[in-house]
């Protein structure tokens, strides 16, 4: 198909990498309004074959386009915010393209990008920033040679010719603005590509460059630093049992904007019992953007520890006795005889029963050291 798509970008490209081991999670969306938001640096990857052949009309709308009557067909959506007036970005086609038409005789993808109206048929919906009209794979030998316009200014200029991957810059963006990257199959066409971007964009404008947990003072402190900070309004701490399920359980103020340093923490003791509980860090902008940190961590809930009195009964006791240490963390439990000899000591949770046949009858000290004071007890042995 052809593509007369219009495709605003602002990126700053730093390195390109075509090992698939490094594409990004997010894939590109079948509509506009759904684009998932690209990461400096990131790579991302697709093709053009997992995407509707249809053609969005809102596109055509604008009409009076230099390049001609092209069709948007298959077509692959992107977005990204500005953090720069100008950005550079690479788009590859990859070998192996699947020609649907030959109307034209070339073959490959088409890249546009474009600012404005997402989805709508208003005039003028959108503004189209640049072009790149065809490019195809090094095993296209027929297919001619790629084009790339630069549309910030007026009429268009032919930037670049080459087959396989272009490297642009495309200036005159808008600082904060939100702008789409429209990839698709020239007539149609079945096409693996790679595309990526550097500094100009930013998908997480808050760089976290640590997230960690630590037992202290009865509860999970958890920890996190930033390295700067742009319109970041607050911290969402979220937790969950199974890994799957989150809930916020506090909201932190952020800094806002900060090109220095800043640390954070959080004390949750609200969690209780052995099993594992998991946490992720929810950034919010200013407004009201959320991003995700891509690290989560899990610590088990007995840091958190629920006391209550220790209890050793039966007292006295003749051939066991039950103790209970009133914690749910791992507790040091002793016995000592009237000549201060340690006869017994283990290490339990919540509870432990002791065989006391081998002990002579007397009177005992039991002692629960469960990290606070030492619980001290007389125990009666008799048989």
């Amino acid at each position: 198909m052809r593509l007369h798509i219009i495709v605003l970008i602002a990126f700053y490209f730093i390195g390109y990498s075509t090992a698939k081991s490094q594409c990004q999670p997010q894939s590109p969306s079948d509509d506009c309004s759904s684009a998932p938001q690209i990461l400096t640096n990131g790579l991302y990857c697709g093709n053009t074959s997992a995407y509707t052949a249809d053609s969005p009309n809102w596109l055509d709308q604008k009409g009076g386009n230099v390049f001609g009557d092209v069709t948007i067909e298959n077509s692959a959506f992107y977005k990204f915010v500005a953090t720069n007036t100008s950005v550079t970005f690479t788009v590859c086609c990859g070998n192996g393209c699947t020609r649907k038409d030959n109307w034209m005789g070339y073959s490959g993808i088409q890249v546009l990008i474009f600012s404005g109206n997402c989805g709508s048929t208003s005039s003028p919906p959108y503004t189209e920033k640049f072009f790149i009209k065809q490019l195809s794979g090094a095993d296209c030998s027929a297919c001619g040679t790629s084009k790339s316009y630069d549309k910030s200014g007026s009429g268009a200029t032919l930037l670049a010719s080459g087959k396989t991957c272009l490297s642009q810059t495309v200036p005159n963006l808008t600082l904060s603005a939100t702008y789409y990257v429209v990839i698709d199959g020239y007539e149609g066409d079945d096409c693996p590509f790679t595309l990526q971007f550097g500094n100009g964009i930013s998908l997480l404008p808050t760089e976290i460059t640590n997230f960690e947990s630590t037992c202290l003072n009865n509860s999970i402190n958890l920890k996190w630093v930033t390295a700067s900070e742009i319109n970041c309004q607050h911290f969402e701490i979220q937790r969950s049992d199974d890994g799957i399920n989150y809930h916020s359980i506090a909201t932190i103020p952020g800094h806002y904007q900060s090109s220095q340093m800043q640390s954070y923490s959080y004390s949750d003791n609200q969690t209780t019992g052995n099993a594992l509980v998991y946490y992720r860090l929810k950034q919010v902008d200013s407004d009201g953007t959320p991003h995700y940190f891509n690290k989560i961590i899990s610590t088990q809930a007995t840091c958190v520890q629920t006391n209550t009195t220790p209890k050793i009964y039966p007292n006295p006791a003749n051939q066991n006795v039950t103790i209970h240490t009133g914690s749910d963390v791992l507790t040091s439990v002793e016995i000592i005889n009237e000549l201060g000899q340690m006869v017994y000591q283990n290490n339990c949770h919540q509870q432990v029963v002791v065989d006391l046949h081998n002990l002579a009858a007397g009177v005992y000290t039991v002692r629960v050291n469960n990290n606070y004071q030492p619980y001290i007890q007389k125990l009666v042995v008799s048989h």
